[in-house]
């Protein structure tokens, strides 16, 4: 007998059928579940690894920003002592400053963007699917009504 589903009726079935059956059905939501597990992972891996990239370049530009600062200090301090007077945008210093400003801005722009990249969810469907599989199962089965 079928019910309309393209299933037949459970009552029509032998027990080691139905048996054979609901081990079939629990191997094949496992390795669903397996599939969901590994698709996750390697979603969670690329978004580490896009916000690392990011990180690495705002790194890179932080260190620059050290570097114009401490070039900053320096020419800094040789244009107090050597330069009183001259214009602004002639001194070392100036451009020292604008560098730093501009090379630390971009670093924390991208540093700030890398952080937001990096969220990992640790396989966050996949806990999800099992808590519903888990609640599925643990619902009772409703007599057929005989």
């Amino acid at each position: 007998m079928d019910d309309g589903r393209g299933r037949s009726n459970v009552l029509d079935r032998s027990t080691p059928d139905l048996i054979r059956r609901l081990i079939d059905d629990a191997n094949g939501l496992v390795e669903l579940q397996i599939r969901l597990a590994k698709v996750e992972a390697k979603e969670n891996l690329l978004s580490v690894l896009a916000g690392g990239k990011t990180l690495g370049i705002a790194a890179g530009l932080g260190v620059l920003a050290l570097i114009g600062l401490v070039v900053l200090i320096v020419t800094g301090l040789a244009a107090i002592f050597h330069a009183i007077g001259v214009p602004v945008l002639n001194q070392d210093w100036f451009w020292a400053l604008v560098l730093v400003v501009a090379s630390g801005g971009v670093a924390a722009l991208l540093g700030l963007r890398g952080f937001k990249k990096l969220k990992v969810s640790p396989l966050e469907r996949t806990r999800e699917t099992l808590r519903e599989d888990i609640e599925w199962l643990r619902q009772p089965t409703k007599p057929s009504g005989r």
